[in-house]
């Protein structure tokens, strides 16, 4: 089941050949879709939220147009008309901006408002799409058509999409948008896309999402039982190395490579990856998958009992080497742990 819910439509077509785009005046009546073509856009818009080259942005100053027609769309969420007249707005925007450009891919430009299922938030995603793949527009019924024998994988068919939460105080949030841009040139932004139509550039917080990854994979490698605890020693140090500071992190690349000696599959690695990119997403909704590591100082692995009065504390790089935590197994119950120390200059004192 989908955690978005959609609330509104409309597309509007870009065909550079003409001399403005085709509007439509009416949006895409949601409830009379067919499951298959609202699926494929909430699986469309999710695949964006967790893609690879996902960026999250802000724009460059408060009066940029596709910011105060979002902000007029959040001041009134439920207009349909200031819904058309606004996405007309962007959409004339952007062709504009493309005919400026050296860009010769015309296409659609889709608008859906939707509301993310388990916070409530609003958001409204302006979906570059090329023409004739898959999803194509009625015309003549102001409805989609899905073409179900060559529906695409929907990771393959992204391109470009901004992602933009519908909030009055979005102006005063760090984070503004979410941005993706598979066609730009590799190492930089696309120039009319991101700088000149959204007028708005790349924000990170690399050292945030250091944190959070070494933070929830450790725990979500021994909640999804991929991992047991006589491994989590050496699992740990390898989650350190492709963590260690000023490294290029793809986390599609170093999970594949650092997951596969535990999966079984492709099909299973790929899921596993997807489940950890949805957890983090749910723990920061700007979560984002390259950044350069940076990194605080070394987490502690600390064992104590319930009441907190009794607890084991040491650095995590120590475990599964100087350290070692076994499982102490009686009568085929687990009874407690064995903590074996090894090879370390120790002192004892009561405090």
């Amino acid at each position: 089941m989908s955690n978005l819910s959609i609330l509104k439509m409309i597309m509007h077509d870009l065909d550079l050949k003409k001399n403005s785009p085709n509007h439509f005046d009416h949006v895409i009546d949601v409830r009379s879709l067919d499951s298959e073509i609202t699926d494929f856009f909430c699986d469309h818009i999710e695949n964006v939220m967790k893609n690879r080259k996902i960026q999250n942005c802000r724009f460059n100053h408060e009066y940029a147009a596709v910011l105060q027609d979002c902000l007029e769309i959040a001041n009134a969420l439920d207009d349909e008309q200031l819904f058309v007249d606004n996405t007309k707005n962007i959409s004339t925007l952007l062709f504009n901006e493309m005919k400026k450009s050296s860009s010769i891919s015309s296409g659609a430009l889709i608008f859906v408002q939707f509301i993310n299922n388990h916070n409530g938030s609003q958001f409204i995603s302006i979906l570059k799409m090329d023409p004739n793949k898959a999803i194509q527009l009625d015309a003549s019924k102001n409805t989609f058509k899905v073409q179900t024998d060559i529906l695409p994988n929907v990771k393959q068919s992204l391109h470009k999409c901004a992602i933009i939460k519908l909030e009055l105080d979005l102006w005063d949030q760090e984070i503004q948008l979410r941005v993706l841009d598979k066609q730009q040139s590799k190492g930089e932004v696309s120039k009319f896309f991101l700088l000149h139509f959204l007028e708005a550039r790349k924000i990170t917080n690399d050292k945030s999402m250091t944190n959070l990854v070494h933070n929830q994979l450790i725990a979500h490698v021994i909640e999804e039982q991929i991992i047991d605890v006589s491994q989590l020693g050496p699992f740990s140090k390898e989650v350190d190395q492709f963590l260690t500071p000023n490294r290029n992190v793809d986390l599609e690349r170093d999970l594949d490579g650092l997951l596969s000696p535990y999966v079984e599959g492709d099909a299973e690695l790929e899921g596993i990856i997807d489940s950890f990119k949805l957890k983090l997403l749910a723990h920061d909704e700007n979560a984002y998958f390259c950044f350069i590591a940076e990194r605080d100082k070394e987490k502690n692995y600390v064992i104590n009992d319930r009441t907190k009065n009794l607890k084991v504390q040491f650095p995590i790089q120590y475990l599964g080497r100087e350290i070692q935590v076994d499982d102490l197994i009686e009568h085929n119950e687990k009874k407690g742990r064995i903590i074996t120390i090894r090879d370390l200059d120790l002192e004892e004192k009561v405090i």
